[in-house]
Order: structure tokens, then C-alpha cells, then sequence
């Protein structure tokens, strides 16, 4: 979510970095969002972006989002690969 990469990153160039966007497109997801909400996200500053509390709220529930979303790729991985084709043994004529 483009709301919890700012507020890691504290940049938009960063976002863009961890989501694989670019610059302007970040912006303009972040733009979107705001308006939907009605409330400002980040305060725009020298530093970079700061969250506002709004903004910490957006990215902290989004961080649980995603590490429920990783937890249930993680339990599912895999389920449905079975063991197919031939299982071939060697041993010596000893045996």
C-alpha cells in the first residue's frame, strides 16, 4: 500500500523504490487517497513525509494487512504440490 511504503520510506522517491513506481505515480495514488478519505496523510516538508495521525493510523492498519496477508501466503505455499514421477534407488549387488 502506498500509504504504509511513505511512511517507511519518508520520501516518495523511497516508496516509489519499494513498490516499483515511479515518482509521479505515487504521488497521485497518495493524492487519491486523500481525497477519498477527505483528510490529509502526510505533512510535506524539507525532511521529507511525516505521517499525521491519521496517517499512522492508515499505515499502521495497513502494515497488519499486510503481515496477515504474508502469514497466509506463507500457510498456504505449497498445498496443493503432490510427489509425482518415478523414485529410482541404487545399492550395491551386497545387498
Amino acid at each position: 500500500m502506498v500509504t504504509l511504503a511513505i511512511a517507511e520510506a519518508g520520501s516518495l522517491a523511497g516508496a516509489g523504490r519499494r513498490l516499483g513506481l515511479s515518482h509521479a505515480t505515487v504521488i497521485r495514488r497518495l493524492n487519491a487517497i486523500e481525497r477519498r478519505l477527505g483528510v490529509g496523510l502526510f505533512e510535506r516538508g524539507r525532511a521529507g513525509y511525516a505521517p499525521t495521525a491519521a496517517g499512522e493510523e492508515l499505515a499502521a492498519t495497513a502494515a497488519e494487512v499486510e503481515a496477515e496477508v504474508l502469514e497466509a501466503e506463507r500457510r498456504l505455499a505449497g498445498r496443493d504440490l503432490r510427489l509425482s514421477g518415478s523414485l529410482r534407488l541404487t545399492t550395491t549387488d551386497t545387498l
